[in-house]
């Protein structure tokens, strides 16, 4: 139950969440999980939150969170899609360019 809750409220939230608040949910969720595959989920979601502040804000404490959940991600992660888009997606972040696409933005509309 505790995953399929992940997925819809974590994974793919509503609009406008907090990254801070996101991160922090799939950190905590990650740590609870007992599911090498929902760990990996979790630690990519909590580094997309603080990759997409780091985006928006060029604070480098975003950035490097963001690369701590990269590794993690990396550490518990089998080979397949969520070991590439770590990798795809990390290095970027650990060379100190920016994200290709932000997951998590948040705006209205004029």
């Amino acid at each position: 139950m505790g995953d399929s809750l992940f997925g819809s409220q974590i994974e793919h939230p509503g609009l406008c969440v907090d990254d801070d608040s996101l991160a922090s949910e799939a950190t905590a969720f990650a740590e609870r999980t007992a599911s090498p595959e929902m760990r990996a989920r979790a630690y990519l979601v909590a580094a997309r939150a603080q990759a997409d502040r780091f985006a928006l804000s060029g604070d480098p404490e975003a950035r490097r969170a963001a690369v701590g959940h990269y590794q993690a991600a990396l550490a518990v992660a089998t080979p397949g899609r969520l070991k590439r888009s770590a990798w795809t997606e990390g290095w970027r972040l650990a060379a100190g360019l920016t994200p290709v696409r932000l997951r998590f933005m948040c705006y209205t509309p004029d």
